[in-house]
Parts: structure tokens; C-alpha cells; sequence
């Protein structure tokens, strides 16, 4: 009788062990749901108050451009090719800056002028 209910005791034990890593698995769970899902409203809270770097730039036409350039509305024209195609090419007044260039050479760009890139 004494064996019997030292059984009992034990898979009561085991039984309350088990309930105890299962809960403890479940908080673990919620908290990483919880941690996610706060990282996701951030950066989408962050994301919405920041201009996309893949948002495609305004686009001029050509008839825009000539507008503003016989207006003298402080446009600076930018070609971003190849020193090569700039001397063979390029329109009056641009100045060359090739795309390779444009990270350690971007301060060289007037600020508050428009700023036209081909």
C-alpha cells in the first residue's frame, strides 16, 4: 500500500513538472510573439516618417528642363556618365560627376539649387 502511494505521489510530481515546462514554454512563446511584434510596429512607425531610399526621384522632361534653364532658375545639371562620354558629349553648362564618384564627391553639389541628373 506504501508502494502504491508512493507511485501516485511520483507521477503526481512528474505529471506537475511537465504542466510547469509546458507553461514556461507558453510564456516564452507570448514574449517572442510580444518582442516581434513590437520590432515590426518600429520599423513600420520608423518607415512611415522616412523617405524610401527605393523611391523613384522626380522626373523632368526635357522641355521642363529648358524651361527652367532659360528661366535661370538655379537648375545645375549633373551627367553622371563617364568622363569619356562627358568629353565626347554633354549638355551645355552640366558638369560631370560619374556615378562611381557620387558617394565621395556628392559635397561638391550646391545646396538649394535643383539638381538635375542624366
Amino acid at each position: 500500500m506504501n508502494m502504491c502511494r508512493w507511485r501516485h505521489q511520483h507521477t503526481i510530481r512528474r505529471e506537475i513538472k511537465v504542466k510547469i515546462r509546458h507553461f514556461k514554454q507558453k510564456i516564452l512563446m507570448l514574449l517572442l510573439f510580444l518582442f516581434i511584434s513590437l520590432q515590426i510596429l518600429w520599423a513600420y512607425a520608423f518607415a512611415s516618417t522616412q523617405t524610401s531610399f527605393f523611391e523613384a526621384p522626380p522626373i523632368i522632361t526635357l522641355k521642363a528642363l529648358k524651361e527652367k534653364l532659360d528661366q535661370n532658375a538655379g537648375v545645375v545639371i549633373v551627367d553622371v556618365r563617364g568622363d569619356f562620354s562627358f568629353e565626347r558629349e554633354r549638355i551645355k553648362g552640366a558638369i560631370s560627376i560619374p556615378l562611381a564618384e557620387m558617394e565621395a564627391r556628392y559635397k561638391e553639389l550646391p545646396k538649394g539649387k535643383t539638381i538635375v541628373f542624366y
